[in-house]
């Protein structure tokens, strides 16, 4: 997703252009599909973020006055969309986390056996499940995504510095686990 693509797009819905959505749409579906699943770890899910997001996005076309980071702008608005569909569904989390590691058995899983990177990367995909949400966002957002600790910290609202220590802290963390499960095999 090119910044300056993003930007003309945007200035395009602020004046209802229908077409200008369809583009944007296009040009960023699959990073934001891929954004979400690194978060929820369910492709149906993510769908229906990337589709929320984009009726958000719709929604408030007027509002992005182009000062800021265009990039920024649509990621603030994905994140904002998970996190509530995140804290809306937080009493069901039981029935998700055994729906999201069936489906995790299944994407891991090789046509022609099992291969040891697809295990390393379940390992990883549930370490990465398991951080705490504001370490998982900084993460993913950095590591993944490839956005700077300071537009992370403008998209959260946050300092830079406390971007970094999530990031530090999530970076540790994924550290620990992965070596005890190192350790075990």
């Amino acid at each position: 997703m090119e910044e300056a693509d993003l930007r003309r797009l945007l200035s395009l819905m602020a004046t209802s252009d229908d077409q200008a959505g369809k583009d944007l749409f296009a040009l960023s579906e699959s990073v934001l599909k891929r954004f979400f699943f690194r978060l929820c770890r369910c492709p149906f899910l993510s769908d229906d973020l990337v589709q929320d997001t984009y009726l958000k996005l719709w929604t408030y076309r007027k509002k992005f006055t182009g000062s800021g980071s265009a990039r920024g702008y649509v990621f603030t608005i994905a994140l904002n969309e998970w996190r509530q569909r995140h804290a809306r569904n937080k009493r069901h989390e039981n029935a998700m986390t055994e729906y999201r590691n069936n489906w995790q058995g299944d994407l891991g899983r090789s046509p022609i056996g099992p291969v040891e990177s697809d295990e390393s990367i379940r390992r990883i995909n549930e370490a990465i499940s398991s951080l705490p949400a504001g370490q998982k966002e900084v993460l993913v957002l950095h590591r993944f995504e490839r956005i700077c600790c300071r537009e992370i910290a403008n998209m959260l609202d946050i300092s830079a510095k406390t971007v970094e220590s999530r990031l530090r802290l999530a970076i540790e963390k994924l550290t620990a686990k992965l070596s005890v499960v190192e350790e075990r095999s």
